[in-house]
């Protein structure tokens, strides 16, 4: 699948959890992600995938002050700062598709987790595959 629901019955009992699901893309974690988090009031929230680069876990921690109520509306802001950067390179051929989608996600969580005082970390579980 590449999305799932829960209930409200379930999201209760994750409360203050750790999240963990697969990201087949290799892709960071989303906004959806981030939402679903500050929904479910989770303590981490973790995706796992493979890209150009190796198999990469995903992490963002609840800031000390909890998940903030406005996520949804500032990303719109946030994206625009990074289009206004990543669009260049798209069109002058530096970076291809690809790499483009793999860099707005973790710039996108990047500063996301700055401004509401979030950590987050990217590790990596093994290189590419030669």
């Amino acid at each position: 699948k590449s999305k799932v629901s829960f209930d409200k019955y379930e999201i209760v009992k994750i409360k203050n959890g750790v999240f963990t699901h697969n990201h087949p893309s290799g892709r960071g974690l989303s906004m959806e992600d981030l939402n679903f988090a500050a929904h479910a009031d989770l303590r981490e929230m973790r995706a796992v995938g493979d890209n150009e680069h190796g198999k990469f876990t995903f992490i963002i921690k609840r800031p000390k002050d909890g998940w903030p109520n406005d996520m949804i509306f500032k990303t719109s802001e946030w994206d625009k700062k990074l289009r206004s950067r990543l669009i260049p390179l798209l069109e002058a051929g530096r970076i291809s598709d690809r790499q483009a989608g793999n860099a707005h996600h973790f710039a996108l969580m990047a500063l996301v987790a700055k401004d509401i005082g979030a950590e987050h970390r990217v590790i990596r579980i093994r290189p590419k595959k030669q």
